[in-house]
This record gives structure tokens, sequence and C-alpha cells, in this order.
């Protein structure tokens, strides 16, 4: 997933997982490449030329996993902020890193980000079997970054884990101690999300359905629609031939109308 500025991430899942994708490999992208590529990035933050951020990128209640690329060496980092991306804010979110040598958020200079530029990570955790081998969190001048409130939960966790950002907070190991971690566990990822939305409303007598339903319009309205073309019909016959054609468009007009009005 790309975002650009002030883009909201919110409840969504992100998973790489070559050995296991069975989908189409498309080649077409010669930048991103796509499944089917060794190379690529659960969610890549930037911001184009014209751009501009207020408040920043806001990555919130997101699941994150990397298990698995065709070539370990090559993944950008599971959260890769380019040069360009400007600030943002990590929180409430699950990231499992399980591809060895790579990191799993990583920020470069902000050599043509606009301001603010400073990354915070909360209320989170960092896990998985690839999570420690380089820095869980390596993050180049971006002033004010901060990890707090979050949990780096493998085997051998250190502050040294933490690079290029403050700390507050932070539970190292596998056990996530005080507060630090998720907040909402339950609402981390699209399953925690989707099901809260409200159904869709519809206004009117009629309703779209699927399967057996289909469109229904009240029986008053079809009984009524047909009595005028009856009534239209025999007023026609005895006008003339000429006149039909203009009587049923103009008929076919207003029971259309009639029949779409929502009153």
């Amino acid at each position: 997933m790309r975002v650009n500025g002030d883009a909201r991430v919110d409840g969504v899942d992100i998973v790489i997982d070559e050995k296991n994708y069975t989908g189409l490999k498309s080649k077409s992208n010669g930048n991103e490449r796509g499944p089917g590529w060794p190379a690529t990035n659960g969610l890549k933050l930037e911001t184009d030329s014209s751009g501009t951020v207020s408040a920043g990128t806001v990555v919130k209640n997101c699941d994150l996993r990397a298990n698995s690329v065709a070539d370990e060496s090559s993944i950008g980092g599971l959260i890769n902020f380019f040069a360009s991306a400007g600030g943002a804010t990590l929180d409430n979110c699950r990231i499992t890193n399980n591809v060895p040598g790579t990191t799993s958020i990583i920020a470069s200079s902000p050599s043509t980000a606009p301001n603010p530029v400073k990354i915070t990570v909360k209320n989170s955790v960092i896990q998985g079997g690839g999570a420690g081998q380089n820095a869980a969190v390596n993050i180049s001048a971006r002033p004010r970054s901060i990890v707090k409130n979050t949990c780096l939960r493998y085997p051998d966790a250190s502050p040294d884990d933490i690079k290029g950002a403050g700390a507050s907070n932070v539970s190292f190991g596998q056990q996530c101690t005080g507060k630090a971690g998720l907040k909402a566990p339950k609402k981390v990822g699209s399953g925690g999300n989707l099901s809260s939305l409200p159904a869709p409303k519809i206004n009117g007598s009629a309703t779209a359905g699927g399967g057996g339903g289909g469109l229904k319009i009240k029986i008053g309205k079809i009984v009524l629609a047909a009595g005028a073309l009856l009534a239209l019909i025999a007023i026609l016959a005895v006008v003339g031939v000429p006149s039909i054609a203009v009587g049923f468009g103009i008929l076919s007009s207003v029971v259309l109308a009639y029949l779409l009005d929502d009153d």
C-alpha cells in the first residue's frame, strides 16, 4: 500500500507472503514489480512534489505482517518512509516481521519532504522472528521522532533496536509489561473495523437486493400506472395512429418518473 501526504490508514490488514501467494503475478509496473517479484514493502509513505503536509499521515489500528518474500535481502521494509515522506503517527498497530534481515520500520532522511517530518510510534507491538535481526525502528534525520507505550516483543529485544528516535515507556522482551503495547487489541486489522460499520440505508419504497431479492416496488404504483396506460391507449385509438408514437413517449416518461419517485 502506498499513501501520500495527510492520508489516513485505519483498520487494514497488509500481508506480504510470497510463498503462499496464489493470485496474479503482474509484471506490468517496472518500479513496484508487484507480487511474484523479489522485493516489496508493506506500507510506503511519501509526498508528491506538489504536496503539503499539515498533520501528517495517520496509520491506526493496522495489522501488518511480513511472512515471506522471494529474496529476503531485497525487501525494503515492512513500513518504509521515503525521503519525500512527511511526518506520521503509527497508533495501535501490530507489526509482525518474520523476514530475516528486514527492518520493521525504516525512514529515510527527509531530503525532499515537507515539514513536519517527525515520526511517532505509539501503543503498538513489533514482533516476529525477523524483527530483531536489524533494528526494529530505524529513523534517519527526523528530529523529535519517538517510540512510546510500545512493546518490542521478541527474544533479546533491547533499546539498541530503536535508532534515530527517542523511547518512552517501551517494553523489551517476549512479554509486554506495564502499559506498553496495544491499547485496543480488538480494533486491530480489518476484522475489528469492517464489522462495526452500520448497514447501508436505502430511501423510498424500492430496495436493491441480492440473491432472490431484486427491485421491489409498491403494488399500488403499478396498478395506477397500468390504469393510466389503458386509458391513454383508448384515447389514442380514437385520435389516430400518428398520435400514438407521441403518446407512448410521453407516457413512458411519466410512468418512469412516477415509479422512481420516492414519495
